[in-house]
């Protein structure tokens, strides 16, 4: 029994250990729309850095309908480019429509929002998530370095 118990456990540890998490969303029944997507980028590899900004342009991928990625202005005016790189499998087909039109309508032109990437090599930065800011709150001087 107590062999059988560890060989569970030991499976158990060793498949959460490789588990990948699914994209996730807060969504606001009052206002019908969602307002924070995290778990867009899981490689713990990387380093996760919070920032925030403007959103100045977004790019599409070839379906005109997938945010392939962004440009976030920071209140010094530099900007940087920012890839999405959504992968949806293992959501439901509602679920997934509802991260692909939360990317669409947080990561809209003008859009002051909260980020956090992750930067494998120190240059491309990946956005792992996205959290709208109301409007009102200061623009923090970041430091986008």
């Amino acid at each position: 029994m107590t062999e059988r118990l560890c060989l569970i456990t030991a499976l158990f540890v060793a498949g959460v250990g490789i588990a990948q998490a699914e994209p996730a969303f807060q969504f606001e029944p009052a206002s019908n729309r969602v307002v924070s997507i995290s778990n867009l980028y899981n490689d713990s590899t990387c380093d996760p850095r919070p920032f925030r900004g403007t959103v100045a342009k977004r790019q599409f991928d070839d379906d005109r309908v997938t945010v392939a990625g962004f440009i976030l202005e920071f209140p010094d005016g530099s900007r940087h480019f920012v890839g999405v790189d959504l992968d949806t499998q293992g959501l439901t087909l509602n679920a997934s429509g509802w991260v692909i039109r939360g990317l669409q309508t947080l990561l809209t032109q003008g859009n002051v929002v909260d980020v956090t990437v992750k930067s494998c090599d120190g240059y491309l930065a990946m956005l792992d998530a996205v959290l709208e800011v109301p409007p009102g709150r200061p623009l923090p001087v970041a430091d986008p370095e």
